[in-house]
């Protein structure tokens, strides 16, 4: 219910920072959203959500993955004003926890993708751009997030 995300960011609002229940109520959005592509809170409350930092960055950024999983044909348009450019990762105004959340959140869109389908294939190959620790971690858990993973799912990833 939204209306209860609503009642809890009042709350930390208004009160002083407390970045556990900060990140505790996102997290809280993306399970009761998983799946669904509802993901309303996050982008009314887009200004809020930025206050997180490190890897509570990381884990609301990725929290869209779970709000949209499976859907594939969407994921980089959702997820483009967060992904890195290819051309110059770690370049985006968001930082690199955001970059690493937003490859974390292609990956868990993309899992029920598989890694031999041509979206598959380009999520991985799009994983192995990673320049940054946050996103680092990302190109390490991608594959495992796609289901089918085998030895050719990790061939784009090896250096």
């Amino acid at each position: 219910d939204l209306l209860i995300l609503k009642n809890v960011k009042s709350v930390l609002t208004g009160g002083r920072r407390n970045s556990v229940l900060h990140n505790a109520t996102i997290m809280m959005h993306a399970y009761m959203q998983s799946g669904t592509t509802i993901d309303v809170f996050l982008r009314k409350n887009s200004k809020w959500v930025e206050i997180a930092n490190n890897w509570a960055r990381f884990s609301a950024t990725g929290s869209y993955g779970v709000i949209h999983k499976g859907n594939v044909s969407s994921s980089r348009n959702i997820l483009k004003k967060l992904l890195p450019r290819s051309d110059s990762p770690g370049s985006s105004s968001h930082g690199p926890y955001a970059e690493g959340g937003a490859l974390y959140a292609l990956g868990l869109i993309h899992c029920l993708d598989g890694a031999y389908t041509e979206t598959g294939k380009e999520t991985l190959e799009y994983l192995a751009s990673a320049t940054h620790d946050a996103q680092k971690l990302q190109q390490a858990m991608g594959p495992g997030e796609m289901q089918a993973v085998g030895p050719k799912a990790w061939e784009p990833l090896i250096h």
